[in-house]
């Protein structure tokens, strides 16, 4: 009897494999981001942010998220694979793809400011088998932190430190989420709908509205020097903040921002088009740029295509900081990043000054899809941002510079051009994650199945022995 169990126990094993794999790679709600202390009045401005981590559609209808005390029940919705689901807290709007309004009605207080916690449950039921997710702010022992505890998805005591009016909080990393606190940091530009940014230096960094100090740098020439003093470490705090790709007269330029508040050394910094096409500008020994100042770098031949090219801003030692892709230019505009991730194409470029927003778009904004965010190790994470474009009559083959960006806080734009441009949001994050491929899930399969097979045989052979019966 008990050679018998064995192989049944074998048997078991392979089927167990055959339901069990396919678990791994099962979709993962988490909440990824919330804002819940806007600049002013917080109705109908703060927002929870969840993220499907895994590889599977989640069918959200009838789950309860409970912002610092007020159940809200989700509608029929299906969040699919690497999404992202904006929930508009006491907020009042017509539900669409990726936004769902709680109404002013249904909740009647908002989230927590100095303090609060945010739970996920896969039921109106409330316990520890049915809480999908949970994080706190600002203090510890808030309600539904017990509950969190025993079902092993947070510590008590713990919490993570409020953000102060206009931050947000988010995870470090889209979906990883291993119930920590340190999982979790400050961001000064909301990322609401879009993929989170690693920020090195989580300090609160103050908003200059004065105008910013401007550089042009033209192509490298036999001597550069500087007896300025500047911090040699590499800043994220660097970011693409427009681009000219195709100009009917003189060089291609690229514009950056120092959006924070020390002085950078940009000598040996590179900008690229796409991997692979051309070989990399380096931007000139002894360059600096000041504290929420512009540089604008001319590039010394035409490589930004105008058919469509990704730019990118590189490191001294390689590593790439962040990347903007666009898909087509027009001949004399220039594509400017504002807040929210925001791009638009315009007709009156502003290098060296304030991006100033087209008084008339075209079209309305395309709807978001697949932004790739990795992880350059060890230091800063890497935003690849896609922009549409306006539509090109007359595509020469120019190439593409490389564009990098990190997390920054954007001024806002009092004055506005007459001109007429059309809008190219950054479009929406995909984050690459480390999911199950599915050969080596069959394969695993496979090997379990081939063991299990083994054992039975060897079992039921050795059974027939001691039967004194001839194995087979």
């Amino acid at each position: 009897m008990k050679k018998y169990s064995a192989s049944k126990i074998c048997f078991l094993i392979a089927l167990a494999a055959i339901f069990f794999i396919p678990k791994i790679s099962s979709a993962q709600a988490v909440i990824n981001e919330i804002f819940s202390d806007p600049a002013g009045n917080d109705t109908g401005k703060e927002w929870i942010e969840l993220y499907n981590s895994g590889s599977q559609a989640i069918d959200l209808s009838g789950w309860e998220i409970n912002g610092s005390g007020k159940y809200f029940t989700i509608p029929s919705f299906s969040l699919e694979p690497n999404s992202f689901l904006l929930i508009r807290w006491r907020a009042d709007g017509q539900n669409t793809a990726d936004e769902i309004f709680t109404g002013i009605e249904t909740i009647n207080t908002n989230l927590g400011n100095t303090s609060g916690f945010i739970a996920l449950f896969k039921s109106a039921e409330h316990n520890k088998d049915t809480i999908i997710d949970y994080f706190e702010y600002g203090k510890a022992s808030q309600t539904l932190e017990a509950t969190a505890s025993s079902a092993g998805i947070w510590q008590r005591e713990q919490f993570v430190t409020a953000a102060t009016e206009g931050q947000s909080l988010g995870l470090k990393q889209d979906g990883k989420d291993q119930n920590l606190a340190g999982d979790w940091q400050i961001f000064s530009a909301p990322t609401p709908g879009q993929s989170n940014t690693t920020i090195i230096n989580t300090t609160e960094q103050e908003t200059s509205q004065q105008q910013k100090d401007t550089t042009t740098q033209s192509p490298p020439s036999d001597t550069a020097s500087s007896t300025l003093s500047a911090f040699s470490n590499y800043s994220d705090e660097v970011l693409i903040n427009e681009f000219m790709p195709w100009p009917s007269s003189g060089n291609e330029w690229v514009e950056l921002l120092n959006s924070g508040d020390q002085t950078i050394d940009l000598s040996d910094w590179q900008i690229d088009d796409i991997e692979g096409a051309s070989s990399p500008q380096k931007i000139s020994a002894g360059t600096l740029i000041e504290p929420n100042a512009f540089l604008v770098i001319e590039l010394e031949k035409n490589i930004l295509n105008n058919e469509g090219d990704e730019i990118r801003l590189i490191w001294p030692d390689g590593q790439l900081v962040h990347s903007v892709s666009y898909k087509s230019s027009k001949q004399n505009f220039s594509s400017s990043r504002f807040e929210d991730g925001l791009w638009l194409w315009t007709e009156n470029p502003t290098p060296g000054q304030e991006n100033k927003k087209p008084a008339q778009k075209l079209s309305s904004p395309p709807k978001t899809e697949s932004i790739s965010l990795q992880y350059t190790p060890p230091l800063v994470a890497t935003v690849s941002e896609s922009l549409s474009a306006p539509k090109n009559e007359n595509s020469t083959n120019n190439k593409s510079a490389a564009v990098t960006e990190t997390d920054f806080t954007t001024q806002q734009n009092s004055t506005q051009n007459t001109d007429i441009s059309e809008s190219l949001p950054m479009e929406a994050v995909t984050t690459k994650k480390q999911t199950l491929n599915p050969f080596f899930a069959l394969a695993a399969i496979a090997i379990l199945s081939l063991f299990s097979g083994i054992g039975i045989v060897y079992f039921k052979n050795k059974k027939a022995i001691d039967n004194g019966q001839k194995p087979s």
